[in-house]
């Protein structure tokens, strides 16, 4: 009886890891949500209405998650856009720095003496890619997965390292 109950523990405690890797694409069932890692550090979104969203645009799909931060206060904005005429076909879109399809991080501070912030992006030698796992018209919801390499707007030369998954609602006016 205890060796086929720490076989049965065993055998849960590999279906939620399993269950839980960036490979695998979220439910369409369930609330919105973007989960990213950066630079191998976790990173959620808040959930707060505008804070999550995808938003349809004439050949273009725009991502935004948000999130507010005390220590130090901050917001930061996580964007992946992509052009296509073929609104969330379940492929991959490549991310560089083209028109076609970027990503950005963006963190703005708080600090004494004003605001300050930070502007990373994909460029030609920094990509990555969006996929879309699968959408519901009925419901205005699409998933999908995102990996990319940003680098500051600055010139410098660090690289930061951006993965994540997402369920959102989709819309055509920023909410």
């Amino acid at each position: 009886m205890q060796e086929s109950c720490r076989f049965s523990i065993t055998v849960l405690a590999l279906l939620v890891v399993g269950a839980c890797g960036e490979s695998q694409a979220p439910s369409l069932h369930g609330p919105s949500f973007v989960a990213a890692t950066i630079d191998g550090k976790p990173w959620i979104a808040d959930t707060a209405p505008g804070d999550l969203y995808a938003l349809l645009g004439p050949q273009r799909i725009i991502f935004s998650a948000r999130r507010q931060t005390d220590q130090p206060a901050a917001e930061e904005v996580l964007g992946v856009e992509v052009g296509t005429t073929d609104v969330f076909a379940e492929r991959s879109y490549p991310l560089a720095a083209a028109i076609t399809g970027f990503a950005t991080f963006r963190l703005t501070t708080q600090p004494p003496g004003g605001p300050t912030q930070a502007f990373y992006s994909t460029t030609p030698e920094h990509t990555g890619t969006l996929t879309i796992d699968g959408s519901s018209p009925q419901d205005s919801v699409v998933i999908g997965r995102f990996a990319f390499e940003a680098v500051p707007l600055s010139g410098s030369v660090e690289v930061h390292h951006i993965t994540g998954q997402f369920r959102v609602r989709y819309t055509t006016a920023v909410p």
